[in-house]
């Protein structure tokens, strides 16, 4: 099975359309790809401290694993990035082949750490500096992350995004 990545595209056009309902205070409008690109981040680094991506030096950031939280953190950050390419209408860069799920694999599996902390950074670059390139880029290291270094089930990862995008 490969992520059905196009329709979750449309899923997720839906999804924003209906709003933030947690959101607690009011946004301007213009600062509601900050917001976008503050939530990803912030679900990158508690996918980091879940996955033991570093080592803690603070007992506030030790965790035990838990693989059903993994799967649900990971989830939500996919969503995340779907739904900064909705707002930035970089969609086109989301979509990919069987033969780019396949090179994903290639890819030697490095420490974990560098992998967050590249990710973050090509974010930062994205927002910071609009570039495409970048956000393509974490997209896609994004995904090497959770297909192959952490080797989520894409069918539970289609199920909990399913969930995740309907429940609008």
């Amino acid at each position: 099975m490969t992520l059905d990545i196009a329709r979750y595209l449309r899923l997720t056009q839906d999804w924003r359309r209906q709003g933030h309902p947690l959101w607690e205070r009011p946004l301007k409008q213009q600062d509601w790809l900050l917001n976008d690109y503050l939530n990803l981040s912030a679900l990158i680094n508690a996918l980091m401290v879940e996955t033991q991506g570093i080592n803690p030096n603070f007992a506030s950031l030790k965790v035990k694993a838990q693989p059903d939280k993994v799967l649900a953190i990971y989830a939500q950050a996919l969503v995340a990035f779907l739904d900064i390419s909705v707002a930035q209408q970089w969609t086109h860069l989301m979509v990919l082949e069987q033969a780019d799920f396949t090179a994903l694999g290639r890819f030697p599996k490095g420490q974990l750490g560098h992998h967050y902390m590249g990710m973050l950074t090509m974010l930062n670059n994205a927002y910071y500096q609009k570039r495409q390139a970048d956000f393509a880029h974490a997209w896609r290291s994004f995904l090497k992350l959770g297909l192959n270094e952490l080797s989520l089930s894409e069918k539970e990862l289609d199920s909990v995004l399913l969930q995740i995008l309907q429940s609008a």
